[in-house]
């Protein structure tokens, strides 16, 4: 299951209409592991996985919710910005050491 710290339930519970569904997603990020996204949808595919929030649902593709199992999703208020932050997922196990790659993000 995906856990969402409380400022980030607040963030998405005053920003979104009950009706609304949050995708999360989890793809490839070429030599360093995973990306997520985040995304608002109308209504969730075939084959996805719904989680009741209080205020809102989360879908999440038969992909994504196996490698995105127990991730926390964070909001953060920086001096540089602010925005959702993602955790590490556990079944992320991909990493790049190779320091020359501009892709890289661990």
């Amino acid at each position: 299951m995906i856990n969402f710290t409380p400022e980030a339930f607040q963030k998405l519970e005053n920003a979104l209409d009950p009706t609304d569904i949050i995708r999360v997603r989890a793809t490839v990020g070429g030599c360093s592991g995973l990306s997520y996204s985040m995304d608002i949808e109308g209504e969730p595919n075939s084959g996805d996985a719904i989680i009741g929030m209080d205020g809102f649902k989360v879908c999440l593709d038969p992909y994504s919710k196996f490698l995105l199992k127990d991730l926390t999703i964070d909001y953060v208020q920086t001096s540089y910005g602010y925005g959702f932050k993602f955790g590490d997922a556990p079944n992320d196990t991909v990493s790049c050491d190779c320091v020359k790659s501009t892709t890289c993000g661990k």
